[in-house]
């Protein structure tokens, strides 16, 4: 009947795998990390995706190098006190968004990781704007940060 039992282990770069191909994502793998280019009402990010023992840790990249770090930080830190699962912060001139996904079992693997994806472009896409507004810019350039 079915390829699992509730409480088999998930192999997560497999569960991962598969629910890319089939929502017929583009993605590039380089063994246990994936990484996909999203993007919503003009905007691109990249995101990746590394595969641990049991477990998917999500990083959104937002594409803008950061000119203002310590108000980006405190953004950032403003943000975390509003979302629920994962944190924002600043790595290297980029600001990036955290979050993962437990894969307690085969059996809801696929949904956990599913879940974790949609939560980490939707906080992404939320607070892009304010975040946005921390970034490197040249004068005259618009407020809206895009890379289409």
């Amino acid at each position: 009947m079915a390829k699992f039992q509730i409480g088999d282990q998930a192999d997560p770069a497999e569960e991962l795998e598969f629910l890319l191909r089939y929502n017929a994502f583009d993605y590039q793998r380089e063994g246990q990390r994936f990484r996909l280019v999203f993007s919503e009402r003009g905007r691109k990010w990249e995101t990746i995706c590394a595969c641990m023992e049991q477990a998917v840790l999500i990083y959104g990249y937002y594409p803008f190098r950061v000119a203002d770090r310590a108000r980006a930080t405190a953004l950032c830190e403003e943000i975390n006190r509003q979302v629920l699962f994962g944190s924002m912060m600043t790595w290297k001139e980029r600001v990036v968004f955290r979050t993962g996904a437990d894969l307690f079992d085969a059996y809801s693997a696929y949904e956990h990781i599913g879940r974790a994806l949609e939560y980490n472009a939707s906080v992404v896409m939320r607070f892009w704007e304010g975040l946005a507004g921390c970034a490197n810019r040249k004068s005259g350039d618009p407020d809206r940060t895009s890379d289409s």
